[in-house]
């Protein structure tokens, strides 16, 4: 089924991933919350860079119960910078932003 204009997000976080599993699960929670607690109509896209770890099987998991997050896979490992822009150029909002998955530029602001 095609997206409709007015269903595309306002908003797309785009996190980059390689090897992340132990720590993607908390990510998502805590953009998800700041999402949700922001009433943003967001997506959240995971760019999955060639892990060799349980991280794709995580964020698959994670997106069953959340449809605001969906995954991308790289075709291999290609570095944070063809993630990130791989993800900008697959988001639908209207504003685009990226952070990693260890949060270190905290989405909440603090």
């Amino acid at each position: 089924m095609a997206l409709h204009v007015t269903e595309f997000p306002n908003y797309s976080i785009v996190i980059p991933a390689f090897n992340e599993s132990a720590r993607i699960v908390g990510a998502l929670r805590s953009v998800l919350a700041c999402v949700r607690e922001r009433g943003w109509r967001a997506e959240v896209i995971v760019v999955n860079d060639g892990s060799r770890d349980a991280t794709a099987e995580l964020v698959k998991a994670f997106a069953a119960d959340a449809p605001e997050v969906r995954m991308i896979e790289n075709p291999g490992n290609r570095g944070k910078g063809y993630s990130v822009r791989n993800g900008l150029l697959q988001a639908f909002g209207e504003v685009v932003m990226f952070t990693d998955a260890d949060l270190s530029a905290p989405i909440g602001g603090g």
